[in-house]
């Protein structure tokens, strides 16, 4: 669609309406100037979004939340006419960055033109760059035409991933009851020890080595090892946006928990995890394989729920008494979690508390729980 100058319009129409009324060659003269002018316009611009092409050109396609990526935007004119006056607006890099908006410039016969960008990538989730609109006008700037150009170019961000501590978990036996196979996974029927044969017992199972030692039969014990996973519960509560208009504060939360599952899973150990999303996930994370799955899961998710966090807790911990080993991920310890948490310190359990945000008398409950041992950790400062 064309839009045209008001000011030229209303030119235009005065000398029509002198020409109608009056006559004479000089009113028809300038009559014309003016309808070959916008003529004129009209195939310029035509030609001008014909022959452009716009390429956006990524480092790479890949990033992680805090990162910088830097970015190419190629203007090439294959016409033969030059682009006069061209306003160039990314609508992906608009949304990024406020300042942004647009860039104009003008492009040679036969020629090209680069414009360099960076960005920063505050936020997970896919950014489609491949969308860029256009602004043709012509010399006078009396007419101009809006198209919009677009190419597959989706940028993926994903958490970033931090490298932890290798005594942020010191003291705590994350083996316990645990024989993981070199690929990392768990085997569930594992020798804890052996006993003395009993009738009934298969004689597969007679360890010989053990029986010749203490002149006795003894059988391998094969016992079915359960819930003493790392238990990791994250908070994806939609009120984690409210701290900031950035969504900062909501991507520490999802930093922290990716970069402590990425450390079990580097160390070989199993960790379990329930996300209070608007559909509550969970995921065993035991390989490679586990871990990109919920690394895609997070690109593609939102902090979302409306469930609060202490009764996703309650409706997952009152119900499985077996966890011992567990990280709670939120962003404040309000009143509420410090009696929780004080309530899971008496039942004997191995409790991670990872916040990042203090308000009101946050950081007394938070003093409080350190002294009772609980391991309270600053997730800002922890993926900063």
């Amino acid at each position: 669609m064309f839009r045209i100058k008001i000011k030229f319009i209303i030119l235009f129409a005065l000398f029509a309406a002198s020409a109608y009324f009056e006559g004479g060659p000089l009113f028809y003269r300038i009559l014309y100037a003016f309808a070959a002018i916008m003529l004129l316009a009209v195939v310029v611009i035509f030609l001008n979004k014909k022959y452009l092409d716009v390429d956006i050109l990524f480092e790479r396609n890949v990033y992680s939340t805090g990162d910088n990526g830097r970015f190419t935007m190629v203007l090439n004119n294959r016409g033969l006419l030059p682009v006069p006056y061209l306003i160039v607006m990314n609508s992906a890099l608009k949304k990024l960055s406020s300042r942004y908006n647009g860039d104009a410039v003008f492009i040679g016969t036969g020629s090209s033109k680069k414009l360099r960008y960076e960005v920063r990538f505050r936020n997970r989730g896919v950014y489609n760059f491949g969308e860029t609109e256009v602004r043709f006008r012509d010399t006078a700037a009396i007419m101009e035409r809006r198209g919009t150009y677009t190419s597959k170019t989706l940028i993926h961000v994903y958490p970033r991933i931090v490298t932890l501590r290798s005594n942020l978990f010191k003291g705590i036996n994350l083996f316990n009851n645990y024989k993981l196979s070199p690929s990392g996974i768990e085997d569930l029927h594992t020798i804890r020890d052996n006993r003395k044969y009993r009738e009934g017992d298969s004689l597969k199972r007679i360890n010989w080595k053990v029986s010749a030692k203490y002149n006795d039969l003894y059988v391998k014990n094969l016992e079915v090892l359960i819930g003493e996973e790392f238990n990791v519960f994250l908070d994806m509560n939609s009120c984690n946006y409210k701290y900031d208009n950035t969504g900062v504060v909501e991507e520490q939360l999802v930093d922290t928990c990716a970069s402590i599952v990425h450390h079990l899973s580097k160390r070989k150990i199993i960790s379990r995890l329930f996300i209070n999303a608007q559909t509550a996930r969970s995921f065993d994370i035991k390989d490679r394989k586990d871990f990109e799955q919920l690394m895609d899961y997070f690109m593609m998710t939102k902090s979302d729920s409306d469930m609060p966090y202490l009764s996703f807790l309650r409706a997952h911990l009152n119900k499985d008494a077996s966890m011992n080993n567990i990280a709670l991920i939120t962003a404040r310890v309000d009143q509420d979690i410090l009696e929780y948490v004080m309530e899971l310190e008496e039942r004997k359990k191995n409790i991670f508390l990872f916040f990042n945000v203090v308000e009101g008398q946050d950081g007394v409950n938070i003093v409080k729980l350190r002294k009772l041992g609980v391991v309270a950790i600053d997730a800002s400062q922890l993926v900063k």
